[in-house]
């Protein structure tokens, strides 16, 4: 536990003083851009932002968070508990320094790789996907889809435990 505190704050002063010291060689931020995927699943949702945010500050990119609100997560029927969470979890994407992009649709699979094209994503974060087997016997082809458009477009997949 102290070896991973000292690695962390060794590695935040030494962007410190690269911030400091060199302003101007350094890189411009966001040209690397990493998209979190966002859920109303209270149990990993703010381990997944957090590791995705630090992902993103170690390779100097752009945190944009992405959810998908599906016809059956519309405001009107969730439990005001889970709208909780999640709004919870959008202001956290936020104080990490990362911007919040909301879609509306059925297809989640199909949007997250429009949303990866029309950003420019170099990294795709998300939890791992329940895996119930009706769930799986549904969903499968589209999440075949999805790794193959992520192929296509060079995106790298991150999947949090």
């Amino acid at each position: 536990m102290r070896e991973l505190a000292l690695k962390k704050v060794a590695l935040r002063v030494g962007k410190k003083v690269a911030d400091e010291v060199m302003p101007k060689t350094r890189s411009k931020r966001g040209v690397a851009k990493l998209v979190v995927c966002v859920s109303s699943n209270n149990a990993t949702q703010q381990h997944i932002i957090r590791k995705a945010a630090r992902m993103a500050d170690i390779h100097g990119a752009e945190l944009v968070a992405l959810y998908v609100q599906t016809s059956d997560e519309n405001s009107d029927s969730i439990p005001l508990d889970t709208q909780r969470h999640l709004i919870s979890h959008l202001e956290l994407v936020v104080e990490l320094g990362g911007i919040v992009k909301k879609v509306v649709s059925d297809n989640v699979a199909q949007t997250i790789a429009n949303f990866c094209r029309e950003q420019r994503a170099t990294m795709l974060c998300m939890g791992q996907p329940s895996l119930s087997i009706p769930r799986l016997l549904f969903r499968v082809g589209s999440y075949r889809k999805l790794l193959s458009k992520l192929k296509e477009m060079s995106v790298d997949l991150i999947i949090f435990a």
